[in-house]
């Protein structure tokens, strides 16, 4: 059973930690807490009456499931880019300032294709335009997970052309090769 004052502190705390991600300078909201932290604060009040024996759940559960739900989420849902605390982080593994620079990303080289027309555009001739217009270094891992689902979503072929290396020079001779040799195999036995 939750005593009146301590369900008073549940609501307060809630509503405290959706304010966190609130931002009086933007227009955009961070998720800091949703109805799983409430749930999960509220659980453990429970337990830690249990722990003391209570059968009531008091002001002083509240006031450590509040202190250990906000610490959790200090250390789990921390942007490291702003400092500042989103939930989504844990939800979909990126936060909001990182969703955001993948679609500058998406939408910058989307622009870099269609100016290109038909014609396709070269890895790195790509990423030297993307950096001339930019102030942030473009990650090449970042770069090329846009690139693949922009090509997934467009249903098109390669847009994007990776420079090849000596080594993949040499793995597609040697594919070239073993398919020449399995084609004259099977030549060879039909006649």
């Amino acid at each position: 059973m939750i005593s009146e004052p301590a369900g008073a502190a549940l609501v307060k705390a809630y509503v405290e930690m959706r304010k966190v991600g609130e931002d009086p300078r933007s227009s955009e909201r961070r998720i800091t807490a949703t109805t799983r932290q409430l749930e999960s604060m509220i659980r453990l009040s429970e337990a830690h009456a249990r722990m003391r024996f209570s059968d009531s759940v008091d002001l002083e559960d509240v006031k450590e499931a509040g202190r250990l739900i906000r610490e959790a989420i200090r250390e789990s849902a921390t942007d490291p880019i702003t400092g500042q605390i989103d939930l989504d982080l844990i939800n979909t593994g990126a936060g909001q300032q990182q969703r955001r620079v993948a679609g500058d990303l998406k939408r910058a080289i989307t622009q870099l294709i269609d100016a290109s027309g038909n014609r396709g555009l070269r890895w790195s001739e790509a990423l030297k335009k993307l950096e001339e217009q930019s102030s942030i270094v473009v990650d090449n891992a970042e770069f090329s997970e846009v690139v693949r689902a922009l090509e997934v979503r467009r249903r098109l072929r390669p847009l994007i052309f990776p420079r090849r290396t000596a080594a993949d020079a040499h793995a597609l001779l040697d594919r070239g090769r073993t398919r020449a040799s399995s084609r004259s195999r099977a030549s060879a036995r039909s006649a």
